[in-house]
């Protein structure tokens, strides 16, 4: 299962940049609905485009290891 860091990582970048983050900044500057990073955020195994990934790592300024982490599922 895949899990995204969005939220810790948008806490990190406020904190940096001592402005709010929101799902409307990252919107505006990757162009990734907020649909779609909401639901990256909370439901856990979301699937989403490899585009989105590297955005995402791109606006955070962060590895992939960073936005991502995989939990191996029980069988």
């Amino acid at each position: 299962m895949i899990i995204y860091h969005i939220k810790d990582l948008m806490m990190r970048k406020s904190v940096e940049t001592q402005k709010k983050i929101t799902y409307d900044t990252i919107e505006t500057a990757t162009s990734i609905s907020k649909v779609t990073l909401s639901r990256m955020a909370s439901q856990r195994g979301y699937n989403t485009s490899m585009s989105n990934i590297e955005k995402l790592c791109n606006y955070f300024n962060c590895s992939i290891d960073q936005l991502v982490t995989i939990v191996p599922e029980n069988p």
